[in-house]
C-alpha cells in the first residue's frame, strides 16, 4: 500500500509540473493546452499503472484470467514474440485478452498444476526437464517453426504428451505458416490444405513483360548453410551439370558459393536476380510435410521463377503454372526445360499470370497467432453453441404451442421442464467438465474401434441405449481420449 501511495505522489505531482512547464513554455502561435489533452494525460497515467499491475504485479492478474507458461526458454523463436503479460493479446488486437504469459515456473509458488497451458519449443525440449504433476484440466501445446526433420519427437514420454500443437504444418491446431497468400481483394486466402486457386488466368501485360525479358542468365542460389539433411547442396551440383551442357551455370551466393552480391544485404540481391535471372533455387534444408519457409519468397519479390525443393505439395501454398518442383522431374529433363524456357519468352511469361491475382508475404501469423490459442475459440463455439440452443428452443416451444390442436394436451410446465432437462444433458456432452461429479469414469486405454470397444461408443449412450435401470449403472461415463478432463480425479 505504500508503495501505491508513493507511485500515485509521484505521477500526480510529476503530471502537474509538467502541466506548467507545457503552459509556461507554451508560444503564442501554438494552441494552448486544452481539457481534451488534460484528459488524454489523466488516460495515459491511468493506462499505465494499470500495466503495472498486469506486468510487475502478478497477484493484482483477475482470477478469471487463463494463465500460459513458456515452458522452455522465452528467448527462443516464437516464444520471444509472446513476451510476457497480455502484450501478445493486446497487440494482435485478439478479440479476447484475459490471457497472462509468463516463464516464471514459480509464478503460483511452484504449483505448476495452476497453469491452464504450458508450451514446450521443440527446439529447447529434453526429455530429462518435463513437468512432474500435471492437472487435468491443464493442456500442454507443442510449438516448433523448425521442421520435424530436424527436430524430431520420437521419445516414448511424448507419446499422448500433447493437447494441441502450433506448427508450421497446415495441419496443427495453430497454423504457422512461413509465408501469407492475399488476393486482389486483400483476403487472406491461404496457405491451406484445401485451396482454391483462380482458373484461366491471363497474360502480364506488355509493361510487366519488358521488365522482366532482358534477363541472360540461367539460375541463381542464395544460401548460408552449406550441408543439410535435404541434400540440396548435391542437388545444386547435379543440376550445374546437367546445365553445363547447354553452356548454363548456377551461380551461388553467399557463404556457399563463390559470388557475393554487389554490396551487402538481400535487397540487392534481389536487384541482381530481377535484372539478370531467369530461375531461383528456393531449395528447403530438410523435405517435410508443409515445411514452405520464406526462401520461395526471394524469386517472387525478384520476379524470378522458383525452383523448389522440399517435401511439401506445393499446391498448397502457390499458384499453379507460378513454379516449378525440383523433385518431379530428373535434373537432366529440368536443364533441358530450363533452356528452353530461356528462349520462349512466351512460355517463360505464362509463369508470372498469378501476379495480378494474388499477393505474397512473409506471414503475420507471428503477431496474431495468440489470438488462436484453442481456449479461445472454444470459448467462442460455447457461447455460439448457447446461443443457438436458446433460439431454437424458443422457436421450437412457439411453434408447438401455435400447432397444438384442440384435441391434443396443450404445452405444460412439465413438458417444458423436460425440454430444458435435455438441453443441459445435451450440453454436457460438449462441456465434459459440466458431468455430475457422483459419475464413474471409465477409460478406454486401448483403441476404441476395436471390438468390444466400439460397442461401448462414448459418453453414457450404451448405459442408456441398454435401458439400464439400476442408478450405480446409469451414472457411468466412457471416455477414450487420455487428455479428457475427468482423467485425474
Amino acid at each position: 500500500m505504500r508503495s501505491i501511495k508513493i507511485f500515485f505522489l509521484v505521477s500526480c505531482t510529476s503530471f502537474t509540473f509538467s502541466l506548467l512547464w507545457v503552459q509556461l513554455a507554451t508560444r503564442a502561435d501554438q494552441p494552448a493546452v486544452t481539457e481534451t489533452l488534460i484528459q488524454e494525460a489523466i488516460e495515459n497515467v491511468g493506462q499505465d499503472f494499470r500495466y503495472i499491475n498486469v506486468y510487475r504485479k502478478p497477484t493484482a492478474v483477475p482470477e478469471d484470467f487463463k494463465y500460459i507458461l513458456l515452458w522452455t526458454s522465452k528467448d527462443i523463436y516464437p516464444f520471444n514474440y509472446f513476451r510476457g503479460g497480455q502484450k501478445a493479446f493486446l497487440d494482435g488486437n485478439c478479440s479476447m485478452v484475459k490471457c497472462y504469459v509468463t516463464s516464471d515456473r514459480k509464478f503460483f509458488g511452484g504449483d505448476l498444476t495452476k497453469f491452464d497451458v504450458i508450451a514446450f519449443n521443440g527446439r529447447k525440449m529434453r526429455t530429462s526437464d518435463l513437468p512432474h504433476s500435471r492437472s487435468y484440466h491443464q493442456r500442454y501445446m507443442y510449438v516448433n517453426l523448425e521442421s520435424a526433420d530436424n527436430f524430431p519427437v520420437c521419445a516414448e514420454q511424448y507419446d499422448s504428451f500433447f493437447n494441441w500443437t502450433m506448427t508450421y504444418r497446415l495441419d496443427s491446431d495453430i497454423p504457422y505458416p512461413y509465408l501469407m497468400v492475399r488476393d486482389s481483394k486483400g483476403e487472406i486466402v491461404g496457405p491451406s490444405r484445401k485451396m482454391r486457386w483462380k482458373e484461366n488466368m491471363e497474360s502480364v501485360d506488355d509493361e510487366y513483360a519488358g521488365r522482366i525479358t532482358n534477363k541472360t542468365k540461367a539460375a541463381a542460389w542464395i544460401v548460408s548453410n552449406c550441408y543439410t539433411k535435404s541434400g540440396r547442396n548435391g542437388y545444386m551440383i547435379a543440376l550445374a551439370k546437367a546445365l553445363k551442357h547447354y553452356g548454363l551455370t548456377v551461380d551461388v551466393y553467399g557463404k556457399c558459393g563463390t559470388m557475393k552480391c554487389p554490396r551487402e544485404g538481400l535487397g540487392n540481391c534481389k536487384s541482381l536476380l530481377r535484372n539478370d535471372y531467369f530461375f531461383y533455387l528456393s531449395l528447403e534444408n530438410s523435405l517435410s510435410e508443409d515445411y514452405v519457409t520464406e526462401k520461395v519468397l526471394t524469386a517472387f519479390e525478384s520476379d524470378v521463377v522458383p525452383i523448389v525443393y522440399s517435401g511439401a505439395d506445393y499446391s498448397r501454398f502457390l499458384p499453379p503454372g507460378s513454379y516449378i518442383d525440383g523433385r518431379k522431374q530428373p535434373v537432366v529433363e529440368l536443364a533441358a526445360k530450363i533452356y528452353k524456357l530461356m528462349h520462349s519468352p512466351k512460355e517463360y511469361l505464362r509463369y508470372f499470370r498469378w501476379k495480378p491475382h494474388y499477393t505474397y508475404n512473409k506471414s503475420f501469423a507471428i503477431k496474431k497467432a495468440a489470438c488462436h490459442l484453442p481456449f479461445l475459440r472454444l470459448m467462442r463455439s460455447i457461447k455460439f453453441f448457447c446461443l443457438v440452443s436458446c433460439t431454437s428452443f424458443a422457436f421450437s416451444l412457439l411453434w408447438v404451442q401455435l400447432a397444438t390442436r384442440p384435441d391434443q394436451p396443450a404445452v405444460t410446465e412439465t413438458l417444458i421442464q423436460e425440454a430444458i432437462e435435455n438441453i443441459r444433458q445435451d450440453f454436457r456432452s460438449y462441456l465434459p467438465e459440466a458431468l455430475p461429479k457422483d459419475f464413474k469414469y471409465i477409460l478406454l486405454w486401448t483403441r476404441n474401434d476395436y471390438a468390444p470397444f466400439y460397442y461401448f461408443r462414448d459418453g453414457q449412450k450404451a448405459f442408456l441405449d441398454n435401458n439400464c435401470s439400476s442408478q450405480p449403472i446409469t451414472s457411468l461415463c466412457v471416455r477414450s481420449s487420455t487428455t479428457h478432463s475427468s482423467i485425474g480425479r
